[in-house]
């Protein structure tokens, strides 16, 4: 930690199906890391003060900028809590942990990306007898900390570059 920026790592997406029912194609997840890393994407939410509560998507108006995407450090297997082992987007981030003392608070908590709604774009397919959206355009607008609340890609999250497996295992444990 410098003395106003605080550094971590995210997992954000995997790639082919997942559980919102959309798709996102080897491309397709170029396409996004790229746009997240150009535009140093925003690490964007809304902390309730008198909750010591983390939002889940509010948008611009209320929500904070807390810091930015660094970099992409590559794809990282993960195991989902379906059991199944996916390769995530590993992203560092700087956080501004001096200006936002939550920001302190946000390692250890669920990410759920932000697409911009305006460059969506794709249309639904079967794949493997289901039916997906697949997208084939679209740019990341934000990473949104969303606490505790449930992620579309399960084991989204903000971690420390030195986290381990059995610190993961024992956050979940001491979550449930």
């Amino acid at each position: 930690n410098g003395a106003t920026t605080g550094r971590a790592k995210v997992r954000v997406f995997t790639k082919y199906a997942n559980r919102n029912g959309s798709y996102i194609t080897e491309e397709f997840a170029n396409h996004l890391i790229e746009s997240a890393v150009l535009q140093h994407c925003p690490i964007v939410g809304f902390f309730d003060p008198e909750t010591e509560t983390w939002a889940g998507h509010t948008g611009p108006t209320l929500a904070c900028g807390y810091g930015y995407v660094e970099d992409f450090l590559g794809w990282e297997p993960f195991e989902d809590t379906d059991g199944v082992t996916r390769d995530y987007a590993v992203f560092s981030v700087v956080l501004h942990t001096n200006y936002f003392k939550e920001a302190n608070l946000i390692v250890g908590k669920n990410q759920s990306m932000e697409l911009d709604p305006e460059t969506i774009d794709g249309d639904w397919a079967a794949i493997d007898g289901e039916e997906y959206y697949v997208y084939t355009k679209g740019e990341m607008l934000g990473f949104c900390v969303i606490g505790d609340n449930e992620p579309c890609f399960s084991a989204s999250v903000f971690f420390n570059k030195e986290e381990t497996k059995f610190e993961r295992f024992s956050s979940l444990l001491f979550e449930l």
